[in-house]
């Protein structure tokens, strides 16, 4: 890498070609050449010796872009060596080792010559530099807190044998290392006597630290490890919150930490001690805010209630108040003793729950406050209640009057809310709920068991059970607790949700043809579940024709209304309504029979019956019989069918006739139940045997008895319940309920010698009663403790024992005296006493403690003695808080006696000669020491005053020889001054030695100021005194001086007024102080000579070139111009600007002030097409603060496709084309134009494909629409044409022109019928009767799908064939409608239908005609008996087509249908019904088959000598393919949507399934040995829906199949297929170009092949796909063979226009590569493509 700027030199004599200089350009991030130029002579002109020329160059790559600006200076002649730098500034960090590289400095030399390097300056001689290499080398170590931080060398690079020179500067900063840790002032700070109630916040003293480094690594931060206390970066420390003179020796000791910000900081520490004084500042405080304790209820005079304690941290004496709460005077307070007990008389009255007791504690202000100080505690006194009342339910004989809910509502409906109520308190009377049940059992019902709020958990049925029984509980939480019992009833009330419902199913009569009218001859009942209102049932009957009967709306009679002798059957619906409008029908059918007819006799008209419950299946209960009075004797009976229970829903009895006697025997079906139906009415029906069959009926009434059958059963299987302890004889205890669901004296209970039995659980627990005293194992316990044993620990546990239970045992522990000072307290429950304040033994030696256990009732005491160990608790004391010495620095006859320190030791009887003394902080142990024994402190060491001028330290005195407890004091050692330091320029940052003048500057202005340290003490003598001169100047061209200086403020002025910046921009002078004690030191001065502005601003072209498109965006860069200005700072910040050029302010340029450059960017949008805006001439300004310069910038602007092309005019009407035009006829020509030039101007037609779906038009480049199908007025009568024209430009424009076509009639669709007739002529019927052609009209209508002048009116013929000939006439009326009348009467069991030809004629010129054949059926009558019949249905299911029972699985099922017309005789027929289910594995493999001029009945009849062609076909393809027979599915055969014929869809089990293209391909090749057999006409193998689709307008065609839910059924004569219904269509379009990805989930299986994995972008979905598939869809796209084998692929769907490519490697020289097309022979004429690959 060259230095720059960029130099040059060149012989004078250089010839052209010569090599003067390589540049090279590289993009900002990249590290390679993007473009390498070399710069040669161009022009043999001579060169001038010594002149200077200056090459200006820029870089532009392939894109256009381009590099700024770069200057060459080539100077033709010798140049001196340059520099790799202007200058340098090296950074050497204050612990680099002595001949340490520390830089290195280098030059070029323009001749090829060595270089030699020197040093010019080299202040202090800290530096050397290695003559050949110019590496820069420390001569010694250097420190940063003592030496110069900034040194200023001058360095010289020599050219060997020419002798020229450079000279360059180095600037060496010196950098600090952080080597110092922090240190404090003094090492222990202390404040004494601060009051205790000082506010929180009060400044208490300042610490002081500081570190000899500079920087950031001599920034510190104060630290405190106290809460008590904080401390500000300034080293202020204040209370953090409220001081307390009661602690440890009255005063806070702690540590602060000073922390530097080097890296890795330092830390510095010294200890802060903080003395308090008291003040009566503190209220007694409580041993705790609130003591609980208990009484028992019944607790008897002078009772232990509580100790209370309070101790004041002031050390007063404290009196005990009882302040409130004591209203009713139960207690008594000893206010010396804090001992609270009941009052000794009147006896106390305790009343729960319980006693909160304010007391006050005041202290006897012995410690010297304005006033006494008091402080408040409570005491909660809980009175035990004796649970001797068990809840008690007050309203419980009033809840079952109102307590009902409505049937069908939801789980949690609100039902009630029952509430007890318990006298006792506390737990004893806190009440919890439940309901009592059996185990297993579900009530419905649930209750809360705290608000007693009852909801039901189910939802009920009125008509299942009317009412429920609720036992309900209330508990007490008693340990031992008391229940009370509550029964409630709910009832169930009633919603109409129940239809009413008749006795039988059908109601059936004969009913002779006389009867009068007004006869009642039929009662029907309906039974309604609901109640009231809702099962008031109103009979009617529902309108007909003639309304033969009536029905009493009450009693439900059913009477004769009308004659009935003209008729033989007649039926009338019944309904049923309630009072809620529900209903329901029953059909009456009523046989008119003759008046001679006579109906079976019944022996007895009904008949009673009385059977127990308990009758056992299919015994006799009665027997009936009825008698025919006909010739022939038989009857058949029938059990009437009932809807309801009374009459046999569901079946509880059968008849079985008796053939012997021709009678009936009535049994019972199913056991019967007393508890569900008590009573039947049986309907038996007695037919005879006739031609019309007549019946009769009487009643069976079935009373059933009631059985012992029920066992009873408790109400809950589970009692408890508890009874005191002493309770009286016939004490009650507990209450059990049991029920029976039988009647009568079977449903009675007792509790002994029941047949049958339930058992039930009672619990009774005898519950404690508090009648015993608690008692302690010892009377005295005794035991020794040190006093220094922690606060908080145990001392002993005395634990006494109640021979009662739970809460009668529940012990409290009190101490009631002994306890001085309140040393001790005891846990409560536990008996453990502990320690609450420190012991002393200097105090107290031994203690007796009175300690109480009590139940709340009784109570017992026992004496604790507790004796104190004496321990060494006392810390030696010095005679002085801090000591003070001095010491002269420099010192060497070592060690030097300083001072001497002494302490003596408090404790008694201590050894006062067995302390030890020890020194601890700064220079302990180093540079100071003491003698551990007398306590005298020495120096050690040299001291040095500038290091550190005080000294502070620790001195310690412990007792016991070392080993025991330490006292401490402070000692400060001042050093005193010699003067043994040389004045320093010490330079704390870059520029501290840098001063600044103005190039224009007068003389005697002053520049900077020098200013230089002495170490020494200022306060000594005139050791830090200093005086100032310059010892090294610079000079000018006659030798004056510049610069001078203030030998005593070292202020530094110029002398004369001539400087200049662009001469000399900089100027160095040493500096000398000296004190005075005759040290001196020296130090550098930089001066620089700041710019004054005096240059303009210089283009770097005259004239600049650009481009820029019409369609460039606002604010793109069209062109970049630069100038130079040899000034610098702001004085050369250089602002573009636009003079001339721009009237119309299309460009605006911005200032680019860092590379003094301007963009000229697009301010508006500009236009090709207007003239005027194709070429700008720009005249660009460049101006600093003063002055200014001017360049031209030349524009040129470029065509773009910005004109979509526009049609003149846009919309085109055809009036009137007509439809049979032929194809090619031209239509219209439209036009455009487009502004734009070149291919942006030229463009071309089509039609929009929604336009013109079907293709009918296309346009020629010319605009004429031309017709390109064939047109059909009665398809579209108008065609509304989109004509598009696209420009060829980039990206193209398009615009549009409507073009209206209107089609005009022609005669070219002959008449068709008006509707599809299906008239219906009955058999039997009586000719001639005119045909009913629909149910509004007997005539006959036409209609025709041309214009009204090519319609109507219509004229009929009736053309003579076999069904028309003397059959039926025709009458045509002449005004477009015509009447058929039937001529005979006819017989549908000999000719069902007739197809008759009528020809129809329209009105049109010329006219055209049609044959429209109408089917006219023979309607049935029921005139003939049926027979049993058999029909076999197959069916394939597919995803949910067939609706089965759940979980039937595939397989042939047998099915007996009974078939009943009311009028014959029933038959069985039998249906053979074969399932098989198809998957979508099998619908998405299918083969498929198209089969012409067949109906799917006639594939899939069977007949007796020949097999359907189903069955045939399913043979066929089993040999074709090579399968079992049941492995082939024909599951779809669909009437063909293309022509007349059968879709055929099957599938071919391997496994796995076949694929359609192998079963196409097979089946294609056996296609004329299928045709010949089944005697059929194949059309197509593989159905395609493009084949007939027209989509010549579109890109290509897919065929589309998709499967139905709804299946298709066909049936012939006695065979049914359901088949899979597969619908087929044609899309219009390329799917691989124009199908779109959608997201994943749009697709109901995975569009990824191969088990590739579908994943969502942005752009739809795409395939993630695993080895060795790489198709868009993870398809296989490689794929080898051997020679053995092939791949057969479904056909290709290309689109129209497409293309296909694919790679191969052969072994061998011919073969087979690829082929696409039939694989059998073709029909004869027919052609078929195909693709071979060979």
């Amino acid at each position: 890498m060259y230095p720059y700027p960029y130099l040059a030199r060149v012989d004078p004599d250089a010839r052209k070609g010569t090599l003067v200089y390589r540049l090279a350009a590289r993009y900002n991030n990249s590290e390679n050449t993007s473009a390498g130029v070399s710069y040669t002579l161009t022009a043999g002109l001579p060169l001038v010796w010594n002149k200077e020329y200056v090459v200006t160059v820029q870089a532009s790559d392939e894109y256009g872009n381009k590099s700024p600006f770069a200057s060459i200076s080539i100077l033709v002649g010798s140049r001196p060596p340059q520099f790799t730098n202007m200058s340098y500034s090296v950074f050497v960090p204050e612990n680099t080792p002595p001949g340490e590289k520390v830089a290195v400095v280098e030059a070029v030399s323009f001749q090829s010559q060595p270089l030699s390097y020197s040093l010019l300056t080299n202040p202090s001689g800290l530096f050397t530099v290695r003559q050949e290499s110019g590496e820069l080398l420390l001569t010694h170590p250097v420190d940063y807190e003592g030496e110069h931080h900034l040194y200023h060398l001058l360095l010289k690079a020599v050219e060997a044998g020419s002798a020229l020179s450079s000279v360059t500067e180095v600037m060496v900063h010196i950098t600090d290392e952080n080597d110092c840790s922090p240190e404090f002032q003094n090492s222990i700070y202390s404040r004494d006597n601060i009051p205790e109630t000082i506010p929180i916040g009060t400044s208490l003293l300042q610490v002081l630290a500081t570190d000899c480094d500079s920087g950031s690594n001599s920034e510190l931060s104060y630290f405190i490890q106290s809460t008590d206390f904080s401390i500000t970066r300034h080293g202020v420390i204040n209370s953090n919150q409220r001081l307390n003179f009661e602690r440890a020796n009255h005063m806070y000791e702690f540590v602060v930490i000073a922390v530097d910000k080097g890296q890795p900081p330092r830390t510095g520490t010294a200890s802060v001690r903080i003395r308090m004084a008291n003040v009566n500042d503190e209220a007694p405080v409580f041993s705790q805010p609130v003591y609980r304790t208990f009484l028992s209820e019944d607790a008897g005079p002078s009772t232990l209630v509580a100790t209370v304690r309070a101790k004041d941290p002031d050390g007063d004496g404290v009196l005990y108040l009882i302040a409130g709460g004591n209203e009713e005077g139960n207690f008594e307070l000893d206010s010396q003793k804090g001992i609270i007990k009941l009052r000794r008389s009147p006896a106390p009255n305790l009343k729960g729950p319980q006693y909160i007791l304010n007391i006050t504690a005041i202290d006897d202000n012995v410690s010297g406050g304005p006033t006494p100080l008091s402080s408040f505690a409570e005491v909660i006194v809980g009175v035990n209640d004796i649970n001797n009342n068990k809840p008690v339910f007050r309203e419980c004989t009033y809840y079952s009057d109102s307590t009902w809910v409505l049937e069908n509502q939801p789980p949690g409906t609100y039902v009630l809310q029952v509430e007890a109520y318990d006298a006792d308190l506390g737990v004893n009377g806190e009440v919890k709920y439940g309901l009592m049940h059996r185990d297993g059992a579900s009530l419905g019902f649930s209750i809360d068991s705290d608000t007693g709020v009852i909801t039901t958990t189910r939802s009920f049925d009125r008509e299942e059970q009317r009412e429920h029984t609720l036992s309900i509980t209330a508990t007490d939480q008693a340990p031992e607790p008391l229940i009370g019992v509550c029964q409630i009833t709910v009832l169930i009330a009633d919603v109409n949700d129940n239809d009413p419902k008749f006795e039988n199913s059908r109601y059936q009569y004969f009913l002779s043809e006389d009867t009068p009218i007004g006869t009642s001859f039929l009662r029907v009942t309906a039974h309604d579940s609901d109640q009231g209102v809702n099962a008031a049932i109103t009979y009617s009957m529902l309108a007909h024709q003639v309304q033969y009967f009536q029905i009493n709306p009450s009693t439900g009679w059913v009477y004769v209304n009308h004659r009935i002798s003209q008729t033989t059957r007649i039926s009338h619906y019944i309904v049923a309504t309630d009072g809620g409008n529900r209903s329901s029908t029953v059909e009456l059918t009523v046989t008119i029979t003759n008046a001679l007819s006579q109906p079976p006799r019944w022996e007895q008209s009904r008949y009673w019956v009385t059977v127990p419950e308990n009758t056992i299946r299919d015994t006799k209960i009665v027997t009936v019989k009825a008698t025919s009075p006909l010739g022939d004797p038989r009857v058949t009976y029938n059990l009437e069918e009932g809807q309801v229970p009374e009459t046999n829903m569901p079946i509880r009895f059968y008849l079985r006739p008796n053939r012997a006697d021709g009678s009936a025997s009535l049994l019972v079906a199913e056991p019967l139940d007393f508890e569900t139906t008590k009573f039947f009415s049986l309907t038996v029906r007695a037919q005879n045997v006739a031609m019309t069959p007549l019946a009769s009926f009487t009643t069976v009434y079935v009373n059933v008895t009631d059985v012992n059958d029920n066992v009873p059963f408790f109400v809950s299987s589970n009692y408890e319940v508890s009874v005191p302890e002493g309770a009286d004889v016939g004490t009650s205890v507990v209450q059990v309920l049991a029920a029976d669901l039988d009647s009568g004296l079977h449903g009675q209970c007792a509790c002994s010698s029941c047949i049958s039995l339930d058992t039930a659980y009672v619990r009774i627990f005898v519950s404690d009663v508090n009648d015993n005293a608690p008692a302690f194992p010892q009377p005295v316990y005794e035991v020794s403790v040190d006093e220094d044993r922690d606060v908080g620990s145990p001392v002993v546990t005395a634990t006494a024992d109640d021979r009662d239970e739970g809460a009668n045992a529940k012990l409290r522990y009190q101490i009631t005296s002994g306890n001085t000072k309140g040393v001790f307290d005891v846990e409560p429950e536990a008996g453990t006493v502990f320690i609450v304040q420190s012991l002393d033994y200097e105090e107290e030696q031994r203690y007796e403690l009175r300690l109480v256990a009590s139940d709340g009732k009784w109570e017992n005491h026992t004496l604790i003695i507790i004796n104190v160990v004496n321990k060494n608790d006392e810390a030696p004391v010095f005679t002085q808080n801090e000591y003070h010495g001095s010491i002269l620095e420099e010192l060497t006859d070592l060690p030097v006696f300083v001072l001497k320190v002494s302490a003596t030791d408090p404790d008694q009887e201590a050894d006062q000669n067995a302390i030890s003394y020890s020194l601890h902080g700064q220079g302990a142990g180093s540079e100071f020491s003491i003698n551990e024994n007398t306590g005298e402190i020495s120096a050690n060491r040299r001291l040095d005053r500038e290091k550190r001028s005080t000294w502070r330290f620790l001195v310690l005195a412990t007792d016991e020889s070392g080993e025991g407890l330490t006292g401490f004091a402070d000692v400060v050692i001042e050093v005193r001054d010699t003067n043994d330091n040389a004045p320093l320029f010490l330079c704390v940052s870059d520029d501290c030695f840098m001063g600044y003048v103005p190039e224009d500057s007068l003389a005697d202005t002053a520049v900077m100021e020098m200013t230089a340290v002495d170490l020494d003490d200022p306060k000594a003598s005139t050791n830090a005194v200093l005086t100032y001169r310059i010892i090294q100047n610079v000079q000018n061209e006659i030798n004056l001086n510049l610069f001078s200086i203030d030998p005593v403020s070292g202020t530094i002025c110029t002398v004369l007024g001539s400087l200049d910046r662009e001469k000399e921009d900089k100027y160095l002078l040493v500096v000398e102080a000296r004190d005075g004690g005759g040290l001196a030191g020296t130090g550098t001065a930089t001066i620089l000579v700041t710019d004054v502005n005096d240059h303009a601003p210089v283009f770097l072209q005259r004239i600049y070139t650009a481009f820029v498109s019409e369609n460039a965006s606002i604010n793109t860069e069209v062109a970049v111009v630069s100038a130079m200005d040899r000034d610098e700072g702001e004085n050369a910040m250089v602002t573009f600007s636009i003079l001339d050029g721009d009237n119309d302010r299309k460009f605006s340029i911005e200032t680019d002030k860092v590379n003094n450059c301007g963009f000229i960017r697009l301010r508006k949008p500009i236009d090709f097409e207007k003239p005027h805006e194709r070429v700008f001439n720009l005249t660009v300004k460049a101006e600093d603060m003063d002055f200014f310069s001017i360049a031209h910038c030349v524009i040129y602007v470029e065509d773009a496709n910005d004109h979509a092309p526009v049609f003149y005019p846009q919309f085109y009407e055809v009036a009137s084309l007509a439809e049979d035009v032929p194809v090619g006829t031209k239509v219209v020509q439209v036009s455009a134009v487009d502004l734009d030039s070149g291919l942006n101007g030229r463009f071309s037609f089509h039609l929009l494909n929604k336009s013109d779906p079907g293709g009918q038009f296309s346009v020629a480049s010319d605009g004429w629409v031309i017709v390109a199908g064939v047109l059909d007025h009665e398809t579209v009568t108008q065609y509304q044409l989109i004509v598009i024209a696209t420009d060829m430009g980039q990206p193209p424009l398009a615009c549009s022109a409507t073009v209206l076509v209107t089609l005009q009639d022609v005669n070219d669709n002959g008449p068709e019928f008006e509707a599809h007739y299906n008239p219906v002529v009955w058999e039997n019927t009586a000719s001639p009767q005119s045909v009913q052609m629909n149910e509004t009209s007997t005539l006959l209508y036409a209609k025709d799908r041309d214009t009204a002048a090519n319609g109507a009116p219509f004229s009929f013929h009736l053309l003579t064939n076999f069904d028309s000939l003397g059959n039926f006439h025709l009458q045509d009326f002449h005004n477009g409608s015509a009447l058929l009348t039937a001529l005979h009467t006819f017989d549908r069991e000999v000719h069902k239908v007739f197809h008759l030809p009528i020809l129809i004629t329209d009105s049109g010129i010329p006219p055209m005609s049609s044959t429209n054949t109408l089917t006219v059926n023979i309607g049935d009558q029921n005139d003939h008996p049926h027979s049993a019949g058999y029909m076999e249905c197959l069916i394939y299911s597919y995803d949910g087509l067939l609706t089965i029972k759940e979980g039937t699985p595939p397989g042939t099922y047998n099915i007996k249908v009974r078939v009943i017309d009311g009028v014959w005789p029933d038959v069985v027929s039998t249906v053979k019904v074969i399932v098989k289910e198809i998957k979508d594995d099998a619908l998405h493999n299918a083969g498929s088959l198209q089969i012409k001029d067949i109906t799917p009945e006639e594939f899939i009849s069977q007949f007796p000598e020949k097999e359907s062609k189903y069955n045939q076909l399913k043979k066929l393809l089993s040999e074709i393919i090579s399968v079992q027979l049941e492995n082939v599915h024909i599951f779809s055969v669909l009437k063909s949507s293309q022509t007349r014929g059968v879709d055929v869809w099957f599938a071919v089990y391997g496994p796995p399934y076949y694929k359609a293209e192998k079963l196409n391909g097979n089946v294609a090749a056996s296609r004329a040995w299928l045709e010949n057999i089944l005697d059929i006409n194949i059309t197509q193998i593989g159905i395609d829906e493009c084949v007939t689709a027209n989509c010549t307008h579109s890109s290509g065609c897919i065929s589309k199949y998709e499967h139905s839910h709804v299946p298709t059924i066909t049936t012939a004569g006695s065979i049914s297929l359901v088949s899979v219904t597969v619908l087929s269509s044609a899309l219009c379009s390329c799917a691989a170009r124009e199908s779109p990805h959608l997201s994943c989930s749009s697709y109901q299986t995975n569009p990824c092949l191969n088990g590739g994995t579908c994943v969502d972008t942005d752009l739809g979905y795409r395939c993630r796909c695993s080895a060795n598939f790489h198709g868009p869809e993870c398809q296989q796209t490689k794929h080898s063979f051997k020679g053995h084998g092939y791949a057969w692929f479904p056909p290709l769907k290309p689109c129209f226009e497409s293309r296909i490519s694919l790679e191969f490697i052969t072994e061998v020289a011919d073969g087979l590569l690829l082929y696409q097309g039939p694989v059998a022979r073709g029909q004869p004429g027919q052609l078929e493509d195909f693709i071979a690959l060979g």
